[in-house]
């Protein structure tokens, strides 16, 4: 779980109180509410085929990142509520594993089986804005952001820096 806050460091930190959880045998999650420790009343819900990564944005909404079947290599949003947003297959993606979002709002998807790239997805609409295949053919296995820059962990071995100015590898 992931929450994206940008924090005034004069003020005081009021974070929203839920986590959410996947099902991945079941192709759901559910969102718990951290005061009353219960699931809302709408969870789990449907979503994408074995979510592996999943996040809640300063909205509450929820990105999941789905790792294989038939319906792998997506990402998909939902309100806490589990309202259907949209869903977004990335390009020649049959497994995605690992969503982050930064701090000004830029949402990003890794795909680790099929084309191992990193995508730059519109929050808004789940649309592609720009891609990016990874230098080394390693399995891509999660990803993190901070102010300048997403990191790109791998299954085996090593991390790759993503400079968010320029789109570009800067080191691997």
């Amino acid at each position: 779980w992931m929450a994206n806050y940008t924090l005034d460091p004069h003020a005081p930190c009021d974070p929203e109180p839920y986590l959410v959880v996947p099902s991945s045998g079941a192709n759901k999650l559910a969102v718990y509410d951290l005061t009353t420790l219960l699931p809302l009343p709408t969870t789990p819900f449907d979503t994408c085929s074995n979510p592996s990564r999943v996040m809640m944005d300063s909205n509450t909404d929820v990105y999941a990142s789905c790792r294989e079947g038939s319906l792998g290599g997506r990402v998909r949003k939902n309100t806490r509520d589990g309202v259907f947003l949209w869903e977004t297959q990335l390009t020649a993606c049959t497994g995605a594993r690992g969503i982050a979002m930064s701090g000004n709002g830029r949402l990003f998807g890794v795909c680790s089986s099929g084309t191992r790239a990193i995508f730059e997805l519109n929050p808004a609409t789940g649309a592609i804005v720009q891609s990016l295949p990874l230098a080394n053919n390693w399995y891509p296995y999660g990803v993190t952001p901070s102010s300048d820059a997403l990191y790109v962990a791998y299954l085996s071995s090593g991390v790759t820096r993503i400079d968010l100015a320029t789109f570009t590898e800067s080191w691997t």
